[in-house]
């Protein structure tokens, strides 16, 4: 089974853990938000965690969003790729809200 970051070479990731049987390996921030994006589910916690990543990254503009996204290449439909956009401009305004609320406080 060909696991999904060593389809796509861009994605980074880093070693975890090593354990006799088995190795943990972690996608870096970029890496994960870019997925988020693209997976755009929204019964999940994709959007809470790309506003968790975006903090951590200090994402300042949307258009960083659409670069991360084109970054990775990811073999989208063309309705899929217009689907995460849609959902980086989402995330990107809660992410933007709850960066002003903590402002605020």
């Amino acid at each position: 089974m060909v696991m999904f970051a060593e389809r796509f070479k861009q994605l980074t990731s880093s070693t975890y853990l090593i354990l006799s049987n088995l190795t943990v390996s972690v996608l870096d921030m970029e890496s994960m938000l870019a997925m988020k994006l693209v997976s755009a589910r929204e019964e999940t916690y994709d959007m809470s965690d790309s506003v968790t990543l975006m903090r951590h990254l200090g994402i300042e503009k949307v258009e960083e969003l659409y670069g991360v996204i084109e970054k990775y290449e990811f073999p989208l439909h063309p309705t899929a790729l217009g689907e995460s956009i849609i959902f980086a401009k989402r995330a990107f305004d809660e992410y933007i809200k709850d960066k002003n609320k903590s402002k605020k406080n």
